[in-house]
């Protein structure tokens, strides 16, 4: 895996030896953590300058602080930017099977025959997250140990 950022960080054109050859058909090529480039910015605005017709670039990277740092262009006009966010209480109701709790979640007075089942969610999601993997997973020692791997 070092040696394909080193590739690219050594020069854009690079790419080119790791991916199939353009053809009429526009190619969509998936990046994860992009954030291990030196310059993704200049990677990702080289390619686009270039290649917009026939080549688009969907990229991710988890985490903000090495994207923010990385990133010293805007790409403006050339990026779309989608955050993801962790599940909410109420999706994880919606996970769990639960969406008869959701409209007591705001509602401010909760019957109390599900007081209790609404703070054991509660809780859980103060543990454990939001992260839908882990939300899934019922396994309490195994949602411990996924989140030690994020």
């Amino acid at each position: 895996m070092v040696l394909f950022w080193n590739s690219l960080d050594e020069n854009p054109k690079n790419l080119f030896k790791l991916i199939p050859p353009l053809s009429d058909k526009r190619m969509f090529l998936f990046i994860d953590e992009i954030q291990y480039l030196k310059d993704p910015s200049n990677f990702l605005k080289y390619h686009y300058d270039l290649y917009q017709n026939s080549l688009k670039f969907i990229v991710t990277g988890s985490s903000s602080f090495y994207i923010d740092r990385k990133f010293r262009d805007s790409l403006a006009g050339r990026k779309r930017i989608f955050e993801l966010s962790t599940l909410t209480l109420a999706e994880l109701l919606h996970f769990r099977g639960r969406d008869d709790l959701i409209p007591y979640l705001n509602a401010g007075n909760v019957p109390m025959v599900y007081e209790d089942e609404i703070r054991k969610y509660f809780y859980e999601y103060l543990i454990y997250g939001g992260y839908p993997e882990v939300v899934l997973e019922k396994n309490l020692e195994e949602k411990a140990l996924l989140l030690r791997e994020l």
